[in-house]
């Protein structure tokens, strides 16, 4: 919504320096073309007077323009401009980005994209997809019109999230159906993790109580009520997870005491009781920064 009103803007006063900047923000937190930031950032930037960030931004704009070379030079530039201690943190991130995806495109990966269609995907968001191992069945999360406790649009202009689920007949996906009532309801709910076999979902339920906890879901002939985790994993903000292939151990992304710095990945065992053990930080894979989503693989071993 912004970025249409600041278009409007903008013709109105192509050479209004705020006009610029926050149409180019705008752009950069859409999915419509991020790289379109690019000629309004850089107009600001050739100004006396401009936002802090305005080069940094210049920086994000040129690495989604796949241009990474000066997006490292935008980035080197805001750390002189606004050289805080976070904001130059941020800085060397987003440089560290630009120097992994200028050596990953050395050897890129021959694939291709196919849209699963219209008897899945709906003109509202669907995402977060998880397939079984024979890839037979997919659960993903949708925030499209018609869903559970959907009766108005939010302030985002989408609906709330429920969870779908669809299968393949023959290697076509049939329509997708809401996973129904008994998992969906009037908050928030998000297929976060599935195991293997699709016998167990783990879901987000985003309400004001309990916003932050992670719930599984048993699958027999349909997904049961949702069942919270324990204490030892629902203990601060937890995100997502993921059951090893056995059922004895818990992946999952956590934002609590103890770990490396915001989303770090941790695992909790099961217990001869059926209850979840304390929670041990995955040391060697988490960073200063978020790690999310864990997957175990069918082998137990990745």
């Amino acid at each position: 919504m912004a970025l249409a009103t600041y278009k409007v803007l903008y013709v109105k006063d192509p050479k209004n320096v705020d006009y610029n900047y926050r149409l180019a923000v705008s752009y950069l937190n859409t999915n419509v073309n991020k790289k379109e930031a690019v000629k309004y950032l850089e107009f600001v930037t050739k100004q006396p007077k401009q936002e802090p960030d305005s080069w940094f931004y210049l920086g994000e704009a040129y690495r989604f323009a796949g241009r990474f070379d000066d997006a490292i030079k935008a980035y080197q530039t805001s750390e002189t401009k606004n050289p805080g201690k976070e904001e130059v943190a941020k800085a060397e991130h987003a440089i560290e980005y630009c120097n992994n995806a200028k050596a990953l495109m050395k050897f890129p990966l021959k694939v291709t994209f196919e849209n699963l269609g219209k008897e899945v995907n709906s003109e509202y968001p669907d995402y977060y997809p998880f397939v079984v191992s024979d890839e037979q069945a997919l659960v993903f999360t949708s925030r499209r019109k018609g869903n559970i406790g959907a009766a108005t649009v939010e302030v985002d202009g989408y609906y709330s999230s429920d969870i779908w689920r669809t299968t393949a007949l023959n290697g076509t996906w049939q329509k997708s159906k809401n996973v129904g009532p008994m998992v969906n309801g009037n908050y928030d709910e998000q297929c976060v993790g599935l195991s293997c076999d699709g016998n167990w979902m783990t879901v987000y339920i985003d309400n004001i109580d309990n916003a932050g906890d992670i719930y599984f879901s048993q699958y027999n002939r349909s997904f049961a009520k949702p069942a919270k985790l324990n204490d030892n994993v629902n203990r601060a903000f937890e995100t997502s997870g993921s059951m090893s292939p056995d059922g004895s151990i818990i992946f999952f992304a956590s934002k609590r005491d103890g770990g490396q710095g915001g989303l770090d990945l941790w695992m909790a065992r099961k217990l001869p009781t059926g209850n979840w053990a304390m929670a041990q930080n995955l040391t060697m894979i988490n960073t200063p920064y978020n790690e999310d989503f864990p997957f175990m693989a069918p082998d137990g071993k990745t």
